[in-house]
């Protein structure tokens, strides 16, 4: 099943992650407030309690992780982490904080998300947890066989 899992689209993959983790990957939101700066994010994470508690005018009250998902052959870059920033400062009320998403990342991206506060996980970073995690694999495996 690890063959699978390494070929999976990164976004599946890091939606299964965060499914397993009780959070729930979300773009009503962003729908909703029809901004272009929003555009560039793939969903807002939200804590599973919370979120099934609320409707979607609710939601706009809450706060979650804005993710950001570049599934690029060559690594994210720098530009990509101040987007993110931008996009948390414009919209603070709505996302506590930032996370982008790649195969791999520049030394620039990389300093840019300390500076910033941006947090970063890598494809490698998901396959190695769902490696050492046997809770983990059979969330994905159990996901995986129902599609």
């Amino acid at each position: 099943m690890l063959r699978v899992v390494e070929d999976l689209d990164l976004c599946t993959f890091a939606e299964l992650f965060f499914r397993w983790r009780g959070l729930i990957p979300d773009t009503s939101v962003i729908h909703m407030l029809e901004d272009r700066d929003l555009n560039y994010l793939q969903w807002i994470l939200y804590d599973a309690v919370d979120f099934d508690a609320v409707d979607i005018n609710e939601r706009l009250k809450l706060q979650g992780i804005g993710v950001i998902i570049k599934d690029w052959k060559r690594p994210c870059n720098f530009k990509v982490i101040l987007t993110a920033e931008n996009i948390q400062r414009k919209f603070p009320h709505l996302l506590q904080k930032m996370l982008v998403i790649s195969v791999s990342f520049s030394p620039a991206a990389e300093k840019a998300a300390e500076k910033t506060k941006v947090l970063l996980l890598t494809r490698g970073e998901l396959v190695s947890i769902y490696k050492t995690t046997p809770d983990f694999q059979k969330f994905v495996d159990k996901n995986l066989n129902e599609r």
